[in-house]
Parts: C-alpha cells; sequence; structure tokens
C-alpha cells in the first residue's frame, strides 16, 4: 500500500505541532515560574546562619548546568535528528528542541546571577541564596526534561525497530509481529498525534510526533495495521 500525500501532509504537520507544542509548554513553565519568582522577590525572606558553603553551592549549580549542557550540545552539534544508514536509520529529537532549552537555562542562569546581586546590595528584599536557590530549582527540573528528551530514539532496520522511550528499556518490535498501530491524540503537547504500536493486545511503543513519523513508517511498512487519520 502506498503511503498516501495526505499521510505525509498529517504526520509531517504532527511533528511540527509537536515541536511547536513543547515550545509553548515552555515558555508557559518560565512565564509561571517567573512570576513566582517577582512574588518571592517581594516578600523578606530570611536565612539566618546563613553559611558561606551554601552560596558556593548554589552558585555552583547555577553555574555547571547550564555550562555541562552547553559543551554537551556542542560536542554533538555535528549530529543530526535523522541518521540514515546502509542498515539502519536512527531518529532522535530535532537539534533546534534541544537547544532551545539548553538556552533557556543559560538565560535563567545570567538571570538568577543578577537577581543575586540585586539582592546583596539591598535592590530587593528577598535573602540572596534563597534567590538562587529558586532559580536552581527550575534549572535542575529543566535539565532532567533535556536529559529525558535526549534519551528518546527510534531505531529502524529492515525487518525491525528499536525503541528507547523516554523511561525504562529499549523494546524491540519486528514489523511482521505488529498487529495494529494507532493514532493518539498526546496528552502532553497540544495539536499533535502520536502512534502506539502494538504487537498482540499489548502496546509495545509510542512513537512520539516530535520525530518524523512518515519515514519511520515507511520504514515499518505496515500500512495494513495503520489506522485511519480520521478515526
Amino acid at each position: 500500500m502506498p503511503f498516501s500525500g495526505r499521510t505525509q501532509g498529517a504526520t509531517a504537520t504532527c511533528e511540527m505541532n509537536a515541536t511547536i507544542g513543547i515550545f509553548v509548554n515552555l515558555s508557559n513553565f518560565i512565564c509561571v515560574y517567573s512570576i513566582c519568582g517577582i512574588v518571592v522577590l517581594g516578600h523578606e525572606v530570611s536565612m539566618k546562619g546563613e553559611r558561606m558553603d551554601l552560596m558556593v553551592l548554589l552558585t555552583a549549580i547555577a553555574v555547571i548546568i547550564p555550562l555541562v549542557c552547553a559543551c554537551m550540545l556542542w560536542a554533538n552539534s555535528g549530529s543530526m535528528s535523522e541518521r540514515h544508514h546502509s542498515h539502519h536509520d536512527t531518529y532522535q529529537i530535532t537539534s533546534t528542541l534541544t537547544f532551545s532549552i539548553v538556552f533557556a537555562m543559560i538565560i535563567m542562569s545570567v538571570l538568577a546571577m543578577l537577581l543575586e546581586r540585586l539582592c546583596v546590595i539591598g535592590v530587593f528584599r528577598a535573602d540572596s541564596s534563597v534567590t538562587i536557590g529558586f532559580f536552581d530549582g527550575f534549572l535542575v527540573v529543566l535539565f532532567v526534561y533535556w536529559l529525558i528528551l535526549r534519551r528518546y530514539k527510534v531505531v529502524t532496520y529492515n525487518d525491525r525497530m528499536l525503541v528507547t522511550p523516554f523511561f525504562g528499556r529499549t523494546t524491540e518490535i519486528r514489523y511482521a509481529d505488529i498487529s495494529a498501530m494507532e493514532w493518539t491524540t498526546s496528552v502532553l503537547v497540544r495539536n499533535s498525534r502520536n502512534i502506539r504500536v502494538f504487537v498482540g493486545r499489548r502496546r509495545r511503543a509510542l512513537l512520539w510526533a516530535v520525530l518524523d513519523l512518515d519515514q519511520i513508517l515507511v520504514r515499518i511498512n505496515r500500512f495494513d495495521v495503520l489506522d485511519s487519520l480520521s478515526s
């Protein structure tokens, strides 16, 4: 069964919408976090008996996390989200998305240092360690999110594929064993549709719309078990 232009356009749209959806969710997260930061800075919070080693630790977190991410991103700057080889293809999260997350971490790190200095000189009443610790929490959460996204990967071969999910072990699925593939609306990213892959009655993998699903479907070549997009 040929891969119809309707399906190609739909999967390309899903991939773009999923990426845009993550950007929107990330922007909302930053906005909400910034509002909470304003509330924190507007109230005097004191940490009596503050020790210098605590400030050193908090400052190190704010500096090291973005620096490590930036170095890892630079080291993998030559890698692509899709790599095609003679016997297999590899699909990963687009580098544009991971770069945006690292850029957000760098901006928040700089903002943390700036606000910490303003607290020290008395512009804000909040304690400097509380301020930088607040932004450290954001950096840690975003760092974990970045690591999870980097882990997700789909490798397709001639007769099977390997799916590495966000959590858990890599799953190997033989194309001949696939009993059904169905489109499903993503609960994490708005306006995107993922693909659930079933072997028998059990769901074995979830192909996320951020990947190039049309290329993956062509490689699998099991359109006889793929649900219609209109269902």
